[in-house]
């Protein structure tokens, strides 16, 4: 299962819900951190124990839990000996599913990449850096259909849904890397080219892209539509974080950066001592 390390929440939904009003500030406490407990990692579904000793200590009510922790224990039914709350139980499991559909997304795309790499007389070049040529040298013609080219440079399929990967967003500025005061531009040339590699998987997979955009601007609390200045560069930053897990051949910042720098120091000339 994947790891889901945060969960939606919908704030008119709790601060409407008739169990909430009933609750006094301790309760609603000991019920949220319960229900962080019960979520842990998000890989497993989210569910607590049922012995009071347990539940007293995770909820911090101690002592107080035998007084106040029953209406608290009423919002969550005992399954196969353990507590689920339904509702979020349906979260998670609407979570895992959305996330294996994308999964299975970026996989197809890198089994692909894979093959043709398998196939190159080079085996040494990494299939990411492969991809990331291929959108510099304009090698367009990967794509399965016609594109178009949004107002903010990013490459779409014509069939593409208004919205998708949020093309009104602006791209947030590449951060700059420097090592003993000095900039040597790599971390700008990495989230230039983490920027294309993002923007090929969406062409070529504008319904997952969509899919993906749905997901996190609910989650984020964002409506539909167009965004600007905060919220457009923070939908952008999660749709560039959640592209890049789904695809764990594209290499992290780090060791991008030291592979480029190793190759740097392997293509400078070695130096020759004079002989007296």
């Amino acid at each position: 299962m994947t790891e889901l390390h945060w969960f939606p929440t919908y704030v008119d939904k709790w601060l409407s819900s008739p169990a909430i009003a009933r609750m006094l500030p301790e309760q609603e406490g000991a019920y949220l951190r319960l229900l962080l407990f019960a979520w842990g990692n998000g890989t497993e579904p989210p569910t607590i124990p049922t012995d009071e000793e347990s539940l007293a200590a995770m909820s911090r009510l101690g002592k107080r839990w035998a007084k106040l922790g029953g209406l608290v224990r009423e919002q969550f039914e005992e399954v196969n000996g353990r507590l689920v709350n339904a509702k979020q139980m349906a979260v998670w499991t609407d979570q895992q599913a959305r996330y294996e559909k994308l999964a299975v997304a970026g996989r197809r795309g890198g089994d692909a990449k894979a093959k043709r790499k398998r196939g190159s007389s080079d085996a040494t070049v990494e299939a990411s850096d492969a991809m990331a040529m291929d959108v510099a040298n304009g090698k367009q013609q990967e794509l399965e259909e016609a594109v178009v080219t949004s107002p903010n440079g990013l490459v779409l399929p014509a069939s593409a849904p208004d919205g998708a990967l949020g093309v009104e967003s602006p791209r947030a500025p590449a951060p700059h890397f420097g090592m003993n005061g000095h900039d040597d531009g790599l971390a700008a040339r990495y989230a230039e080219r983490l920027n294309e590699l993002v923007d090929l998987w969406t062409a070529k997979y504008p319904d997952d892209a969509a899919e993906l955009e749905r997901m996190s601007r609910r989650d984020m609390g964002l409506p539909d539509g167009q965004l600007s200045g905060f919220a457009a560069g923070a939908l952008r930053d999660r749709m560039t974080s959640n592209i890049r897990a789904l695809n764990p051949a594209w290499p992290p910042q780090e060791q991008w950066i030291a592979q480029q720098r190793v190759k740097a120091m392997d293509s400078q000339p070695q130096a020759t001592q004079e002989v007296a």
